[in-house]
């Protein structure tokens, strides 16, 4: 499994090139979509976000998308796109999310090498930049509900572990993020399970409520 997830030089060199070419990219269109996430423009250049407007060789598919770089001390070490049309992706013949490689990663794990005995895991990559750009948390995304068995490992050393749900109530009264999220506390004996109200995400919650509301919840 760790040896599948090592890069060579060619591959991190392919990666950096990308991620450089999209927030280049970057047009006022996709800072305004990003704005409507709550993300401003130094969260999304301290990110190094950008949209996919002239794809390099093998991308052509993402074309119009944000980019979304997944950083580490070490570099660039995947890319996943986000579909920023307003419109149900699925029917359009897409994913709203979409990415060359399949791996499974955290985000953000640049926030595992800050000081603190406190950290948010979230689910999803907009999420993550709230939490720890907006809402003042250092935060890692899983990638949508997958949570892998050797990730928890990474969380030992941390006093507050606050995994935060998605709390998407269907209309068959389920509630898939409430329930991934929970299966992540689980798998932890300092993880605390952090609830929007129903039918938010941390964003929406971010954006209705504000980051002073969210910390006090949250005791941080």
């Amino acid at each position: 499994m760790l040896t599948s997830l090592e890069l060579s030089d060619s591959q991190r060199s392919l990666l950096e090139t990308a991620t450089a070419a999209y927030e280049s990219q970057l047009d006022s269109p996709a800072v305004s979509y990003l704005a409507g996430r709550g993300l401003d423009q130094a969260g999304a250049t301290g990110a190094r976000l950008g949209v996919c407007r002239e794809p390099v060789p093998g991308h052509e598919r993402f074309k119009g998308m944000v980019s979304i770089p997944y950083l580490t001390p070490a570099g660039v070490v995947a890319i996943k796109f986000r579909c920023p049309e307003a419109h149900d992706c699925k029917t359009e013949g897409h994913s709203k999310y979409d990415q060359p490689s399949q791996h499974a990663r955290l985000y953000n794990v640049k926030s595992l090498h800050e000081p603190g005995d406190v950290i948010a895991v979230c689910e999803g990559e907009f999420d993550t930049r709230i939490m720890s750009d907006r809402i003042g948390v250092p935060a890692v995304g899983r990638p949508g509900t997958t949570w892998l068995d050797y990730w928890p490992r990474v969380f030992a050393d941390y006093e507050r572990v606050l995994v935060v749900a998605d709390n998407d109530v269907k209309e068959d009264g389920s509630n898939p993020g409430l329930t991934a999220a929970k299966k992540v506390v689980n798998t932890m004996s300092n993880a605390e399970l952090v609830v929007p109200p129903p039918g938010l995400d941390i964003t929406d919650w971010f954006l209705a409520s504000g980051a002073d509301e969210i910390r006090e919840r949250m005791g941080v």
